[in-house]
């Protein structure tokens, strides 16, 4: 019977402390991807608009 209660609270608080730390990182993350992705998408576009400009000042 202790063995289980102590299995249980080491349970919970490993769940608790998982749970106060990936909160904060989870919405790290989304501000990092927020930030991030339109950038990404940007420099894709540049890119092929720049691969474009170039095979066209080729001809």
């Amino acid at each position: 019977m202790n063995q289980i209660t102590i299995i249980a609270l080491v349970t919970l608080a490993v769940l608790v402390v998982a749970t106060i730390i990936i909160i904060p990182v989870t919405k790290l993350m989304f501000n990092v991807a927020v930030t991030v992705i339109p950038f990404i998408i940007v420099s894709i576009g540049a890119y092929y608009i720049y691969q474009h400009l170039l095979k066209r000042n080729k001809q």
